[in-house]
Formats: structure tokens, sequence, C-alpha cells
């Protein structure tokens, strides 16, 4: 009997192989289908959103251009529905399906306003139809794509009730009624997106930037208001100067709701390690804190950066000494003497900061 050369049965197999830490791509194919539905999705949104523009340009409904959009919207539906049924849910095809029928549910949404015109309900059929839609798009292809549909019918039914209900007064400024209004929604649609692991960082960074945005617009108009105080509260047969109004409550609050936002989105960062959070939580604290700063004039802004620069100072400094600590018991100091003997058997986790 002839045995492999050098071979004992006192040597030790050899270690196991670990696997790859690098997911599979998916092939060739895949990938560039993936890339053809984007184009395809794209131009039949774009045919959309030309449709809705022009089919009451001139009033009436142009049932050519309509039509047109009409066609567009079904086509996405129907295609989206038919390559997820023709590929049965195979791994790593859902963004084949759940695009077209993303888009298709915006677009029966929009076409469903454009034939309502200007009635009443428009903008509560149309959301309904868009969420009832997206839904069924995420239970055939549970992914991100339907549920920011979802959000987007959700934000038009939610601005009609804020409406209709007159929370939100049109003919005052309304700016803390609008920024409560806003931080409200961001945190609805990311607590229920949170629920879908499928799309909860997708949803919660796309609200985050809607935020960003609809806070500095609310910035730029308590600025513009401010600008022209003066001139809207002049009273020719008062006595004295006009009292102009202040904004300054306003300012604070927002400013206030901003933090909120950003709280809550350090605590999903932390929770899902995704560098979306900790982006929007950056763009709202860089943009909105000095925005906010110039519309309160304030006298001393270098007081405000010290304070605010000292605060992320310390927060660097304190990430900066953990990383010292691990770095130490590790044994990876350059300062230190190299451990004598056999490296450990399992090496220290590496520090995720």
């Amino acid at each position: 009997m002839t045995t492999a050369p050098f071979a004992s049965s006192a040597t030790p197999p050899p270690p196991p192989v670990p696997p790859s830490a690098e997911p599979a791509s998916r092939p060739a194919t895949l990938r560039a289908d993936s890339a053809i539905v984007g184009l395809g999705v794209a131009l039949l949104a774009a045919t959309i959103v030309i449709s809705t523009v022009y089919s009451r340009a001139d009033g009436e409904l142009d049932w050519s251009t309509y039509g047109v959009g009409l066609a567009a919207t079904i086509g996405l539906l129907v295609v989206g529905a038919g390559i997820r049924f023709l590929y049965a849910g195979a791994e790593g095809t859902t963004d084949l399906s759940s695009w077209p029928l993303a888009f298709g549910a915006v677009g029966a949404g929009l076409m469903i306003g454009v034939a309502l015109d200007d009635a009443g309900a428009t903008a509560y059929v149309s959301g309904v139809l868009v969420v009832a839609l997206a839904a069924a798009a995420y239970v055939l292809s549970p992914s991100a794509p339907p549920v920011v549909a979802a959000v987007l019918g959700l934000l038009l039914v939610y601005g009609q009730t804020l409406d209709d209900t007159g929370i939100l007064d049109t003919e005052d400024e309304g700016f803390i009624q609008a920024a409560v209004a806003i931080a409200v929604f961001v945190l609805l649609v990311s607590a229920i997106a949170w629920f879908l692991p499928a799309a909860r960082v997708v949803v919660g960074v796309s609200a985050g930037v809607v935020a960003v945005g609809a806070y500095l617009g609310l910035m730029a108009f308590i600025a513009f208001a401010s600008l022209f105080a003066g001139f809207a509260s002049y009273d020719p047969e008062a006595t004295g100067p006009p009292e102009e109004p202040s904004y300054d409550n306003d300012v604070y609050v927002i400013l206030a709701l901003a933090t909120l936002l950003v709280a809550a989105w350090l605590v999903a960062a932390y929770l899902t390690d995704a560098p979306g959070f900790r982006l929007v939580g950056v763009a709202m604290t860089a943009s909105v804190l000095p925005a906010g700063m110039a519309v309160l004039a304030v006298e001393r802004p270098s007081l405000w950066a010290l304070v605010v620069g000292v605060l992320g100072g310390a927060a660097l400094l304190l990430v900066a000494a953990r990383a010292r600590r691990i770095a130490a018991q590790a044994g990876s100091t350059p300062s230190g003497p190299t451990p004598a003997g056999p490296p450990p058997s399992a090496p220290p986790p590496p520090y995720a900061g």
C-alpha cells in the first residue's frame, strides 16, 4: 500500500479556506438588461412628464398628447409585471421589474390627475392610486423603487389634507407649520420604510434630501419676507414708525426641528451603517445652520462658529482617542515593543469607525 509522500497521521489537516467576502456579481447579461431597463424607464418617464405638461396646455384635453402618456404608463406597468412573471422571482432580477412598475405607478397618478384636472378630489384619487399600484409592485418585486413611488403618493394625500384642514395657514406665512409638517412627514415615511428592509435606507435618505431642500427653501422665504416686511407693514395713517414683524421664532423652530432630524439620521446611521444617513445629516447641519444665522443676522457669528467648531472637534477627538486605545490593545502602536510569542489565534475585530 502506497502512502502520499510526507503524509503522517500526526499532521493536522490544512485549515479550511475562508469564503470570499465579496458578493458574487450578476451575470453580464443581467447587468446589461438592467442598464437597458434603466434607459427604457428614463425615456418612458420623460414621455409621461411631457404628456402631463402639455395635455392641457390650451385648457382642453389634447387626446393625442394624453394618449401617448397613457400608453407609456400602461406599457411600464404591463412590461414590468411581465418581466416579473417571466423571471418568476429569479435571484438578481428584481430591479428589472421594480423600476418599470414603480414609474408606472407614478405615471398612473399623473394621468389620472390630468384627466380629473382641477377637481377637488384629484390629489386624493391620484395619491391613493399611486400608493395602491406601488404596494402591488412591492409585492411582486420587493425593493426600494416601489416604496419611493408610494411615498410620492402619500405626499400628495398628505399635502392636500393639510391644505383642506387648514393646518397650513396659506394666508399667513405659516413657516412654523410648514417646518413641523415636513418633519412629521419625513419621520413618518422613514418609520414605515424601516419595516421594509429592502427600502429603509433609500427611502430614509431620499426623505432626508427632501427635508434639507425644504428647510433651505423655508429659510429663503423667511429671508425674503423679512426683507420686504417694512413695506408690507407700512401704514400711511400711523403716527410712528411701522413695527416690522419678527421671524426669529420661526428660525429657531426650524433649527430645532433640523436638530431632531439630524439626531434621528445619526441613530439610523448607527443601526444600518449606511453612509447616506450621515451624508444627509452633514448636509442639513452645514447648510441650514449657516442659513439660519444669516436670517437671524447674528451680531457675533464668530461665537457661533466657535461653539459649533468646539463641539465638532470634541466629537472627532473622542473617536481618535478610542481608535488609539483600540490600536494599543491590538499591539499595533509604533512606540510599544513587539509582543513576543506566536500571534494570537484569532485577530481582534477591526475598528469600524
